[in-house]
């Protein structure tokens, strides 16, 4: 099984029946979540923060866990790519393990910008029959996309002059700021090539770089598509936000082009044709007829 490129998000988590050790019973717990995705010594690993939980139930509100698979099938066992989901009790050092599960993702990574929920996945702990704690998630896997990202730096001219930023592969684009070019955008082609990277961020008064950051690309793309979203880039002096839309490539038909209106005698013309540019790449160069 071959799965694309992309991120995998877990949006929600909620944890219900918790419970704690039968001799700590008075003692409030501290939850997180730990994911993994994979097996053995080849996995990825990330939490949630950890929540202080009043009862038996906690909600990880705003709390989003991601994955950047670059490979998603380098972790396949058994033609199916799983991730481990392991509750923890951030307060216990000696034996915070409160249980854990295991699920399927392979619907998951097959479904690409759709959101998917699963509820009630039972989490127990290794040995422990009674445990009847159980988690609802709800994931997204965004396949990596072939298109454009439009970049709108929000400066100010009374701090800085001009504003470079760059990716990887070595697309770079400059605006300054007392122009119209950070209102007009500033664009950059994406493909699974570059997916993954990060941007570079350098911000200038006349020649002289004042600020510097990075911005990942894929937290560019997390709207929907053509949606204006925005980023902060964090930088030791200041922060910057950019405010970014996704454009996604397709297709573009013509089916019939006519010229028309020569000047002079159109008979007289040698070897006409049609040339369509864009970018300055040349997508049609066709000769006339008629």
């Amino acid at each position: 099984t071959n799965f694309m490129p992309g991120r995998l998000s877990i949006t929600y988590m909620k944890v219900k029946n918790l419970r704690g050790r039968v001799d700590e019973v008075n003692r409030r717990l501290s939850p997180y979540v730990a994911f993994r995705v994979g097996y053995g010594e080849d996995y990825l690993e990330q939490k949630s923060s950890s929540k202080n939980c009043e009862g038996h139930d906690v909600t990880f509100e705003n709390d989003v866990v991601s994955f950047d698979l670059p490979c998603p099938s380098r972790y396949l066992v058994g033609g199916d790519v799983k991730l481990t989901i392991a509750i923890h009790d951030d307060k216990n050092n000696d034996n915070n393990l409160i249980g854990e599960s295991c699920i399927s993702l392979a619907s998951i990574l097959a479904s690409n910008g759709n959101e998917i929920e699963v509820k009630d996945i039972k989490v127990i702990k290794p040995g422990d029959v009674t445990t009847n704690t159980k988690t609802n998630l709800k994931l997204v896997f965004r396949g990596a996309k072939v298109g454009m990202i439009k970049m709108h730096p929000k400066l100010s001219a009374t701090e800085y002059t001009r504003v470079f930023i760059s990716l990887e592969d070595g697309q770079s684009k400059t605006a300054l700021v007392s122009t119209s070019d950070t209102n007009n955008g500033l664009d950059f082609w994406i493909d699974p090539t570059n997916w993954f990277g990060f941007f570079s961020v350098q911000l200038f008064r006349g020649d002289d770089v004042m600020a510097e950051g990075k911005l990942r690309l894929l937290d560019c793309i997390q709207g929907s598509e053509q949606e204006k979203t925005s980023s902060i880039v964090t930088m030791p002096s200041s922060d910057l936000e950019i405010e970014h839309s996704f454009f996604e490539a397709g297709f573009a038909e013509i089916s019939n082009i006519r010229a028309f209106d020569f000047e002079g005698d159109a008979a007289e013309l040698t070897d006409p044709r049609i040339m369509i540019r864009s970018k300055g790449k040349c997508h049609i160069n066709i000769n006339m007829t008629g």
